[in-house]
């Protein structure tokens, strides 16, 4: 355990240089060797001591030019600029990053056990989650929504917000705020499943797939794949390999083709990547991921999974959401 915190704080001191190209960031640095925690300024200032926001043990980054800070005296979550002032008073029992100029927030929340008893000192339990007053709110800190279920802010791109719009096109989902205002906020599972069925599909079939390469490949090594002197290998145990996208589609296009063509014939489940690819650099491809080097939530990567009728061998396909469109990006 103790290894395991060294190399996350270590990654938390180094991952300031990712923030360096910025003129004004704020950084949160944790370390619970030394119980140490503070946010550091791109000026070097130190603000917001013993106050660094923990989810699943790991420190919030910036978003939005905001980032969260819990107070522990109220038990309530708040959030601070990149100039370390206070935007948002901490009065959330838990929020969400700010995207586009929103946040989920939690008021009037309670901890829950797995079991539906409220946790508390006497009676606690290992995994609880909040339950309370789910709200939308903009970084005026005006609640724009409330008493919502968390299903409502699934899969959505917060990026592609129509102000007092009544969208009737079923990837749109429809918000009426308290004001009085709409939203429409797009679904991005259905507008992947839309793509993938009227766009991607239809290609599969005629082996015209190239368009829909991301300009570098993953996938795992076999027999079958015809290898070139610039593909590499970096996790040997595994045999992952990256590929240049067109180069291999050259020499592969007739495996590739009937790879893809197994989606149709054995029937396929599409769901949401619980992981970037593998190969992906934010170093050489920094439009698409956040300060915490995370794919960013308008660049999500979605996973279509082929499990032949033996049920002993299964394809996973995964496509990344890009500037021009999802690209099929890595073959497992």
């Amino acid at each position: 355990m103790r290894f395991f915190l060294v190399i996350y704080f270590c990654f938390n001191l180094c991952s300031l240089n990712s923030y360096s190209q910025n003129k004004k960031f704020i950084k949160a640095i944790y370390d619970p060797i030394k119980k140490d925690n503070h946010y550091i300024l791109s000026s070097g200032k130190k603000v917001g001591i013993d106050s660094v926001f923990l989810f699943d043990f790991s420190a919030d980054c910036e978003s939005d030019s905001k980032i969260r800070f819990y107070d522990k005296k109220t038990d309530r979550v708040g959030f601070l600029s990149n100039s370390g002032k206070v935007v948002i008073p901490a009065i959330y029992n838990h929020a969400g990053q700010f995207l586009n100029g929103f946040a989920i927030a939690m008021k009037d929340g309670k901890r829950m056990c797995d079991d539906e008893h409220e946790f508390s000192s006497s009676n606690p339990c290992e995994h609880w989650f909040w339950k309370g007053n789910l709200v939308l709110i903009n970084d005026k800190n005006e609640i724009l929504l409330e008493h919502q279920e968390i299903v409502n802010f699934y899969n959505l791109d917060w990026f592609s917000i129509k102000n007092n719009a009544v969208g009737t096109d079923s990837t749109y989902k429809n918000f009426q705020l308290k004001n009085g205002s709409k939203i429409s906020i797009k679904k991005l599972d259905v507008e992947f499943k839309n793509w993938f069925h009227n766009e991607f599909l239809p290609l599969a079939k005629t082996n015209t797939l190239k368009k829909f390469l991301f300009s570098e490949l993953t996938l795992v090594k076999n027999n079958r794949w015809i290898l070139s002197k610039t593909d590499t290998t970096d996790f040997i145990d595994y045999a992952w390999f990256n590929a240049e996208a067109s180069a291999f589609y050259k020499q592969n296009s007739t495996t590739l083709f009937e790879y893809l063509r197994s989606i149709e014939k054995e029937g396929f489940n599409i769901g949401y990547s619980t992981s970037e690819p593998l190969f992906l650099s934010q170093k050489k491809f920094p439009i698409y991921f956040d300060n915490c080097g995370k794919l960013k939530a308008n660049f999500p990567c979605f996973e279509v999974t082929v499990t032949y009728k033996d049920y002993r061998v299964y394809h996973t396909f995964v496509f990344l959401r890009t500037e021009i469109g999802y690209r099929l990006i890595q073959i497992s």
